[in-house]
């Protein structure tokens, strides 16, 4: 399961009410003081303060109390009134899954403080509105919104709103598999709780990164860190993060097959997130122990809560859950032998991680419908879903990302000893002073010294780590690391790759007409999105030449798919341009119609010159790809047989036939369609 925490509390910290159900002694207070308010204004502030109060708990009786609250600043021409009671409104949507009313009047809330100049309530309404992307599965947008907060509470000083920003990108960066940066900022926003010496969000923040700690698979001191948490939420009776809790003490102990203990758990968090009536434990709390009966081969119990795991997921609208849970449900069907609803609910897993774009959510349907394969016999399906299941992990889990994560906290801990350390030195520095005048300035000297060295370890650190992604910007990774190390990098032979070239039909004959801004601007930007089309793909750019890209696949690291992904990439790139182009005609702008030629085979690569380092590739392989492009027309990737054998179960192709290359004479080439729903055999039609 992923992090349930994180989400949880930073409502606490960043949102405008408790992440729990009041007391009756509460709202007795506010009804009291909403019957004896003698101002519309202070009657409209009591209603909002209702409506929050019931965020975690029965939305319906808090957005009746906001919709009184905005009809009676309507009837005053409230402009705050407003903005208060749409933003009341814009949680009580957002808790019951419903995101377009959320945004709509977060939104709303948002233009009315901007206009007002009320730069703290525009920061939260940012936090508000990431958090209604976020919970949809929209993390890019999340972020973008939680950047713009935090440069306000940045400029306003506000360190606690910082801390709990930071948090904010660090649960939706573990949703998007970036484990490293997620725990990066999971340590900034505890440096930040630390020196405010807040214990309570120093203990919600240890339980995010008890989280960090079970992706490490370091359960020891994931339960160290999560029973921390638990004794501070149980004295502030926070029964909303309290559910979280046993949730996630649960899965630590799902991981170390403690079962009985994970179950006894589980049941505490659903005992209590059925007292305040909340959904999004409860949901988390049945895909727990639903694991649990699943580990246990208790396929019918597992399932029954896995559906019960569904329909909350599905009431609070949670899809990036609601995806996992399918998923389970497949595997729970599967083994029950029940085939047909386990393809019933892959299929909708499928849909819903495509709509999130989320790898780990195609990652667990590429198991799940391995398992289903092999279970029915379906062989050659079984292998191709279990090697992309593979290529996905290795994505997310890699070694280089579990070095960053093991990086990262080692490089907190050694700067929380550093600074103990220096803190526990001026404590001796100021005795001394006090004592010896002359020992002081001995000692004033020495720490100025010290401050120098510093200062300049850390100039040299970040010039370096400049240099680093310069170098990375010119070299592929592996090559770049081998210059830093030997101060050299040999030419290295491989034996398959497969290489790309691009080209624009009469681009010669634009240039005539365009402005030197005008064609430098138009080359970067096409460019710029060819690089992002092939960094989703294990695919080495290798260089521009005038307006023709080149770039190879199963290079500096050997792979066996490279022919598959340079094709994917090509057919990307021709759906860019084929967008694109639409576009430009009907704004009556000029376009470029683009050629694509891709062929397989041995390579050189290596590095050449003393000064200005080039990456580059050589070899016949090279000249025939070239070829590829030039025999094609505007619009099309062609192929050559050498890549066409390599591909041909995975893509339709249309055969050319032999047609005549420059210097090479007749060469088989194939024009590529689209990719073969399934990966069935098809062979390539005539042309």
């Amino acid at each position: 399961m992923k992090n349930t925490l994180t989400l949880f509390w930073m409502l606490l910290v960043c949102g405008a009410v408790s992440a729990q159900r009041p007391s009756p002694a509460v709202l007795d207070k506010l009804l009291s003081q909403l019957a004896q308010a003698k101002d519309d204004t202070t009657r409209i502030i009591v209603l909002s303060s209702l409506a929050t109060s019931h965020v975690y708990y029965d939305q319906e009786t808090g957005l009746d109390y906001a919709d009184q609250a905005l009809q009676l600043s309507d009837s005053i021409g409230w402009q705050k009134g407003i903005a208060v009671s749409k933003t009341a409104a814009g949680r009580l949507y957002w808790r019951k899954g419903k995101f377009e009313e959320a945004l709509k009047n977060h939104f709303a809330a948002l233009s009315i403080y901007q206009q007002l100049g009320d730069k703290y309530q525009s920061a939260q309404l940012l936090t508000f509105i990431g958090q209604d992307y976020g919970d949809n599965g929209q993390y890019t947008e999340a972020i973008d919104y939680w950047s713009q907060a935090l440069k306000i509470f940045d400029s306003l000083n506000d360190k606690r709103k910082v801390a709990s920003v930071y948090n904010l990108y660090s649960w939706a960066y573990e949703n998007m598999g970036d484990y490293p940066e997620a725990l990066r900022y999971n340590y900034a926003s505890l440096k930040l709780y630390e020196e405010l010496g807040d214990s309570t969000a120093i203990a919600f923040t240890n339980g995010n990164i008890a989280q960090d700690f079970v992706t490490l698979g370091n359960y020891a001191q994931a339960l160290r860190y999560f029973r921390q948490g638990l004794k501070a939420l149980e004295m502030i009776n926070d029964s909303i993060n309290l559910a979280a809790y046993y949730v996630n003490c649960a899965s630590v102990y799902t991981e170390m097959k403690s079962y009985d203990l994970g179950i006894e758990a589980i049941d505490t968090a659903i005992r209590i997130a059925r007292q305040v009536r909340d959904t999004f434990s409860l949901a988390y709390a049945h895909a727990g122990r639903g694991e649990i009966y699943l580990r246990q081969n208790n396929y019918a119990s597992a399932l029954s809560d896995f559906r019960l795991a569904t329909a909350f997921f599905r009431a609070v609208s949670n899809k990036d859950q609601l995806t996992g849970a399918y998923g389970k449900l497949g595997v729970c069907y599967t083994y029950l032998g029940e085939y047909d609803s386990a393809r019933s609910v892959f299929k909708k897993q499928l849909a819903l991680a495509q709509q999130l774009g989320t790898g780990i959510s195609l990652t667990q349907y590429y198991q799940g419908m391995q398992l289903l394969d092999s279970m029915t016999g379906n062989w050659n399906d079984a292998f191709t879903h279990y090697y992309r299941y593979v290529i996905g992990h290795d994505s997310i889990f890699n070694d280089r990302n579990m070095q960053k994560l093991a990086q990262v906290h080692l490089s907190y801990d050694t700067e929380k000893k550093e600074a103990l350390a220096q803190a526990e030195q001026e404590k001796k520095d100021i005795i001394r002073r006090n004592i010896r005048n002359s020992i002081a300035s001995g000692m004033g000297g020495a720490l100025i010294f010290l401050v120098v060295v510093y200062r300049q370890r850390n100039k040299i650190a970040k010039e370096k780590k400049r240099s680093d992604r310069l170098l990375l910007n010119i070299l592929p990774e592996e090559t770049a690391e081998e210059l830093k190390a030997t101060g050299s990098a040999g030419a290295r032979s491989y034996d398959k790759a497969t290489v790309m070239f691009t080209d624009f039909k009469d681009f010669t004959k634009a240039a005539e007409w365009m402005t030197a801004h005008e064609l430098v601007s138009e080359i970067n930007f096409l460019f710029s999105e060819f690089d992002k089309i092939i960094s989703n793909y294990k695919i080495e750019k290798i260089k521009t030449i005038g307006d023709s890209y080149m770039c190879a696949g199963g290079l500096p690291v050997p792979n066996k798919t490279n022919a598959t992904d340079v094709v994917n990439a090509a057919l990307d790139i021709q759906q860019f341009m084929k967008r694109l182009n639409e576009d430009r005609q009907r704004e009556n702008k000029h376009y470029f119609e683009i050629r694509i030629g891709i062929h397989t085979g041995p390579v050189v690569a290596g590095i050449v010159g003393l000064k200005k380092f080039a990456y580059d590739i050589w070899g016949d392989t090279v000249n025939l790809a070239s070829r590829m492009e030039a025999g094609c027309e505007e619009g099309m990737v062609n192929i050559s047989g050498a890549t066409f054998e390599e591909i041909k179960d995975q893509f339709k192709c249309i055969y050319r036939g032999k047609v005549m290359a420059k210097n090479k004479g007749e060469v088989d080439m194939y024009y590529v369609e689209e990719a073969i729903a399934g990966n069935s055999s098809e062979s390539a039609t005539t042309l």
